[in-house]
């Protein structure tokens, strides 16, 4: 089974506050320039969004697929945008889970409570630390 294989985080106005690879795709060639990849993934939510809206449907698109990936998405009420990318047979729910967990088990307590962060400032090191022991935890149990 596939795994997580990158983890974006985006504030209300798409700019992207963090970004992390946790395991390296198959048969990528090579990662896009600094900050063009997260880009890239903000704007295909960005677009399907309002082509959702532009269908008359309602609410936030939680996944994206195509034959061998799939963009999940974890939108929190104050519009923060958490978005994984895994391989096509990564469970949709387990994707959904794990961005749920990283929002409120690490996002809330370590970025929003600290009054010390802005977000014009880059996350704490303990975040991306906790992460990576989230994802280890969490995707590493089949």
């Amino acid at each position: 089974m596939t795994s997580v294989y990158s983890v974006y985080i985006f504030d209300r106005a798409g700019k992207c506050l963090f970004e992390t690879d946790i395991e390296e795709r198959p048969g990528r060639r090579r990662r896009a320039a600094d900050g063009d990849e997260a880009k890239l993934v903000y704007g295909v939510l960005f677009s399907l969004k309002h082509v959702a809206l532009a269908l008359e449907h309602s609410g936030e698109i939680s996944s994206v697929s195509t034959d061998r990936s799939v963009l999940h998405q974890y939108v929190s009420q104050t519009g923060y945008r958490f978005v994984a990318s895994s391989g096509a047979l990564f469970p949709k729910a387990r994707a959904a889970d794990f961005l749920r967990r990283v929002y409120v088990e690490l996002f809330v307590p370590v970025v929003t409570r600290n009054p010390l962060w802005r977000s014009d400032k880059p996350l704490p090191q303990k975040f991306a630390d906790e992460l990576s022991a989230l994802a280890s935890a969490s995707l590493g149990a089949e």
